[in-house]
């Protein structure tokens, strides 16, 4: 999903494009070996160090990869242009096709998608109240919660030390006494397990994030 999202935003072809960035890259390295030396130094490399970080922690995500994202488009540009020279005027159709369906799709996508970011701070934005502690975890994503609290939100919050759970941005929304509501938002294969916590409302989660009501236990 990762590499389909560098260049044709469509989960239904995650697999295609994957299938279709390998087979461009081994083309690229056997047919020309210093732009290949380069593709996998540049572009490989990184993708498959992120997927080996990606299995411990979140990390694995589109905007990570953004300095290597020329990697599959120049890898499909190879299969395409092996299409090309193979099938003579079907390659051409190919070649002409495949670039206007993947125009069309991110198209598609940039007008109608509804951004994961959106859905979960907006869950986070409904069900915080004054009194409230806000979590996001890892903390580097803390800024996005903060930005729609802070700056764009009807209700302000103030940052506070919170040392419970590792690697988190916690902040108090402002307005009443505390309530002892944590409402923490990661991703649904974090490996943390809050086991000081109890539930207390029934976890959201959008398929990609969740977020989850918590309380000290007594």
């Amino acid at each position: 999903q990762v590499v389909n999202e560098q260049f044709v935003m469509v989960d239904a072809l995650s697999w295609v494009a994957l299938g279709a960035v390998v087979a461009g890259g081994v083309l690229l390295v056997r047919r020309d070996a210093q732009l290949g030396r380069l593709w996998l130094a540049l572009g490989a490399v990184p993708f498959a160090t992120a997927a080996v970080i990606g299995a411990f922690s979140a990390f694995l995500l589109p905007r990570t990869l953004t300095l290597a994202s020329w990697a599959p488009v120049v890898a499909v540009a190879f299969l395409l242009e092996a299409a090309r020279r193979r099938w003579d005027a079907r390659g051409v159709a190919i070649a002409v096709l495949v670039p206007a369906l993947v125009l069309l799709a991110s198209v598609s996508f940039l007008g109608l998608k509804h951004w994961d970011y959106d859905m979960s701070i907006n869950e986070l934005q409904r069900v915080a109240q004054p009194g409230d502690l806000v979590a996001v975890r890892p903390a580097r994503y803390g800024i996005l919660a903060d930005w729609r609290f802070d700056v764009r939100g009807p209700r302000p919050t103030r940052e506070v030390a919170f040392d419970e759970i590792r690697d988190t941005d916690v902040r108090l929304v402002l307005g009443a006494p505390s309530t002892g509501r944590l409402w923490m938002l990661t991703t649904v294969d974090s490996p943390t397990r809050f086991e000081r916590y109890r539930s207390c409302a029934e976890p959201w989660t959008d398929g990609v994030t969740t977020v989850l009501c918590l309380t000290r236990k007594r």
